[in-house]
């Protein structure tokens, strides 16, 4: 650069420091009402601005009443609202945004309002005396702290309420949110949260009962850092919800007050802890991390409340004040813990929504409905007792099965009433209905209990046969059975039973196979009552027998047209170097025309990744191979459809493998309330998929907006990888 060039520079660069330095001093005041960019709202009181209204650097004083109307995006280093005046966000977004670099003061009875548009404020933000801020629609955030100040007796006013009134839209603070008033004064200082979202990283305290906190909607207000509230009647829970979402690896102590709906949540192994008394009047949802009790604390669930679990545990019982809700609602396999009640009058109803499964720890007791939407209840040894013994014409009063199941037993109480009463089964914990349905035609001249439980094997000691119903001779049985007790008095009546055997392998003709029974103690085979008109298919039998009377055991005959056994002696597979080794050893083969292996990245929704040939007909153990070059990151879950001639088929056990040898795609945050990122997804494309396993929209690398999808559980996959997110 030669010296007269490098003179200019410098001349330039000097002049551009000297121009900054006097944009960065300007100050301007309110002249009049009016519009952000409208010059003759403006009065220039000292400095040299970049442009004839505030601009970066600039800072501002609303004054003498004036209303100012933010039009354009703009940025300044401060902004003072006095003397009964306001600042207006009430155009497009894409207009009204302002940002502060400073600190925000808004006093004297002066008024924020925010019906539009992106506030951001780097420096803190004060609201005293008797001011507001009201916020209906879109977003502010604030980088430093808040403070909102009752009025004192040196300021003007001298009463009233200092407001945060967060009516709508989301309010996010990272620094922290102090509320200060004096005691025994008439002078309030109020956060209001109404059908909003509030997000507090920084602590949240209050000083008096006249510093308060009031649900006036049914918003979300969700805290990261320590929360100082001393007075109970200072918190107003409305019908909002209070998310605990703590700091990663520290503990949190849930602030000990009466909420409405209470969650916990968080990114780390940090505890949330109850030290004092918490008491809960509608719901409490453990999303994820631990909630513990420590000596001296109690959580209170009201009367007719809901516990909603997720990820998230609790690690002791909580004091049930009356009956309670379950849900579970999660993905993975959960084991009952101290969120399911002891004493059998205190659980209401009961939703399993786990499609991994939840297992129970102990016996239960259902006092209203059970609700199947997804997944196994599993009961590993234990009992599902449920005490609503209604029947109704074509429904089930006390059991809504949608797409779950139950595997064990199940304890019903039977009324004197005719009706519907299901009992529904699955083969195993991976599904394969083996529904036992009994419609009472005839009531039962005694209430008490039906005790029944499906076993996926023959019963002991086969005889009997053949057995002959009208035109069909039967000769063997299902390798199934149900068991059916009547206790605690129950006798008498009449009904139609059906029996669901999906899976049962070879059947031909549907329509020949026959309900029978014999004593539980075991006996030969026999009929009893009327054959009905059997539904369903090959694939997927419905047995009906009518004017059934008595229980026992209970199994489904067939016909020489009815060949019932496929023995699969093993079903097994490894993973190594990023590709999945499936082997599998048959006997006894029966018109079996191929194998597809199919696969599921969540053990609900399945789909072919190909194709095996077999060898037809064979008395002889055979051994098949199938191998997978491309498995997801994580788990991957595979099982058999074996294919016969005459294409019925039947389904293996699942087998699950878990690949760890991928590049992993990073997403983040998994806990969101709609924006995302996503990393390192490699040239494959990036879905989203519900819980349901159904596409529903293509993502890009980089920040995804996904606020318009519903909360809940989802999963991003691309390639070889899948994540699971938390929308909320």
């Amino acid at each position: 650069m030669t010296s007269t060039k490098l003179m200019r520079f410098h001349l330039l660069f000097f002049t551009f420091l000297i121009s900054a330095k006097a944009h960065a001093q300007a100050v301007f005041n309110s002249a009049a009402s009016g519009d952000w960019d409208n010059p003759s709202t403006w009065t220039i009181i000292s400095g040299t601005p970049a442009n004839t209204y505030p601009s970066a650097g600039d800072s501002v004083v609303i004054l003498n009443g004036n209303s100012v109307s933010v039009n354009v995006p703009s940025q300044v280093k401060s902004v003072t609202i006095q003397d009964n005046s306001s600042l207006l966000f009430n155009v497009s977004t894409a207009s009204s945004i302002l940002t502060v670099s400073n600190q925000l003061l808004i006093t004297g009875a002066s008024l924020l309002s925010m019906d539009a548009g992106v506030l951001t404020v780097t420096g803190n933000m004060t609201v005293n005396a008797a001011s507001s801020i009201t916020q209906n629609q879109g977003l502010i955030n604030v980088l430093g702290l808040v403070f909102v100040t009752a009025p004192t007796a040196s300021t003007v006013p001298s009463s009233g309420t200092s407001l945060l009134n967060i009516a709508g839209g989301a309010f996010s603070c990272a620094g922290g949110v102090t509320l200060t008033s004096l005691a025994n004064t008439s002078r309030l200082s109020e956060l209001r949260i109404g059908n909003s979202s509030v997000n507090i990283a920084g602590s949240l305290a209050t000083t008096t009962t006249n510093s308060k906190i009031n649900f006036s909607g049914s918003g979300l207000l969700t805290l990261a850092g320590l929360i100082t509230i001393p007075f109970q009647s200072s918190f107003v829970a409305g019908t909002g919800k209070v998310l605990y979402l703590g700091i990663p690896g520290s503990n949190q102590s849930v602030a000990p007050l009466t909420y409405y709906r209470l969650a916990i949540s968080g990114f780390g192994n940090g505890l949330k802890q109850i030290n004092g008394t918490v008491t809960v009047t509608d719901s409490l949802s453990l999303l994820t991390d631990t909630l513990i009790i420590n000596s001296g604390g109690t959580l209170n669930m009201n009367n007719s409340t809901t516990i909603v679990r997720t990820a998230g545990i609790i690690s002791n019982a909580p004091t049930f004040l009356g009956t309670v809700d379950l849900v579970y609602n999660d993905i993975l396999k959960d084991t009952t813990g101290f969120e399911m009640p002891v004493a059998t009058g205190v659980l209401g109803n009961l939703t399993i929504n786990d499609i991994s499964g939840i297992v129970l720890a102990a016996d239960i007791t259902v006092n209203n409905t059970l609700s199947l939407q997804n997944g196994p209840l599993i009961t590993a040894g234990f009992a599902v007792n449920i005490t609503n013994n209604n029947g109704g014409a074509g429904v089930d009063p006390a059991i809504n099965q949608v797409n779950g199941w139950v595997t064990g037993k199940i304890n019903r109480s039977i009324g004197t009433s005719t009706g519907l009463r299901l009992f529904p089964f699955g083969k195993d914990e991976n599904g394969g209905n083996r529904f036992f349905s009994i419609n009472y035609t005839t009531a039962p001249t005694a209430a008490g209990v039906l005790s029944v439980q499906h076993f996926n094997s023959n019963a002991a000691n086969q005889s009997g046969f053949p057995l002959i119903d009208g035109s069909v001779t039967l000769v063997n049985t299902a390798p199934i059975y149900w068991q059916a007790d009547a206790v605690a008095g129950l006798s008498g009546g009449a009904y139609t039973l059906s029996l669901t055997a999906e899976g049962i392998t070879s059947v031909t003709d549907y329509t020949s196979l026959r309900i029978i029974k014999r004593p539980s103690s075991g006996g030969p085979w026999v009929l009893d009552g009327v054959a009905g008109t059997n539904t369903g298919s090959n694939a997927i039998p419905v047995v009906i027998r009518n004017n059934m009377a008595g229980f026992s055991q209970f199994t489904i005959g067939g016909n020489s047209a009815n060949i019932l056994p496929l023995k699969l002696l093993s079903f097994l597979g490894n993973i190594s170097t990023g590709k999945s080794f499936l082997t599998w050893v048959t006997a006894q083969e029966y018109n079996t025309a191929y194998f597809t292996v199919e696969h599921s990245i969540d053990g609900v929704h399945f789909s072919s990744i190909g194709q095996v040939s077999s060898n037809g007909t064979s008395s002889t153990n055979l051994t098949y191979n199938f191998t997978d070059n491309h498995p997801v990151t994580g788990l991957n879950y595979y099982r058999l459809k074996q294919v016969d001639l005459d294409g019925q088929y039947t389904l293996s056990d699942i087998i699950v493998l878990r690949n760890t040898e991928s590049k992993q795609m990073m997403v983040y945050p998994t806990l969101t309330n709609g924006i995302i990122t996503i990393d390192n997804a490699g040239t494959d494309p990036i879905l989203l998929y519900n819980a349901n396993g159904a596409s529903i929209a293509r993502l890009l690398p980089g920040v995804n907006n996904i606020q318009s999808i519903a909360d809940g559980i989802y999963f991003i996959k691309s390639g070889n990888n899948t994540v699971r997110i938390l929308k909320q």
